[in-house]
């Protein structure tokens, strides 16, 4: 009895330690060469022009996430000029750095009215605004803003945020409990043999 207690202790332990993952910060650096945003099928009313480039200040502050941990910054910065109206198709592309490789592709459409580039207002909607990715074993989600914003001035910008949501999971655990059921079935059977 003492050696199944024994049995069956040892192998809790090695369950629980297998499962145990250490996750590790991230460091992100935005890359501002390698990211980029195309306006395209671009239909207006009235009197009035709409570009979008990169964020100004894209790639000047890296930053290192925890498990768990989030940061936001602007991305894209829509310019309407003039009175009037349109819609809008858009593909973007986030690339960083560090980690090296790492790279969200975007598409989406929108619509935008301004007057006078003192008010501003559109709406946008991106495909598949949350991406996901292993980084070191951990997964990274980037996310892009999206919805209705009314701005005054002629320039609205677009948030990415970036959040580690901590280690990616191992089979290990589930193969190891496969496994230490397998023994207790081996370890019943043979005892049944070894009683009779």
């Amino acid at each position: 009895m003492l050696k199944i207690k024994v049995s069956l202790i040892s192998l809790m332990m090695v369950f629980l330690l297998s499962g145990v993952a250490k996750a590790i910060p991230i460091t992100f650096q935005a890359d501002k060469d390698g990211s980029d945003v195309t306006l395209f099928d671009v239909n207006t009313i009235g009197y009035t022009t709409l570009n979008a480039e990169r964020a100004q200040d894209l790639g000047e502050n890296p930053f290192t996430l925890n498990q768990g941990e989030s940061y936001s910054f602007d991305f894209i910065e829509f310019y309407a000029t003039g009175t009037g109206g349109g819609t809008f198709n858009v593909s973007a592309t986030l690339a960083f750095t560090q980690p090296e490789n790492l790279e969200g592709v975007y598409s989406g459409s929108g619509l935008y009215a301004t007057v006078l580039g003192v008010v501003s207002g559109g709406m946008l909607t991106w495909i598949d605004p949350v991406q996901q990715f292993t980084v070191d074993g951990s997964l990274v989600q980037i996310s892009l803003a999206q919805g209705f914003t009314i701005v005054s001035g002629s320039t609205a910008t677009v948030q990415a945020k970036v959040t580690n949501l901590g280690s990616v999971p191992v089979p290990e655990p589930g193969t190891l409990l496969l496994l230490g059921i397998g023994l207790l079935g081996l370890f019943g059977i043979s005892r049944k043999r070894f009683n009779k």
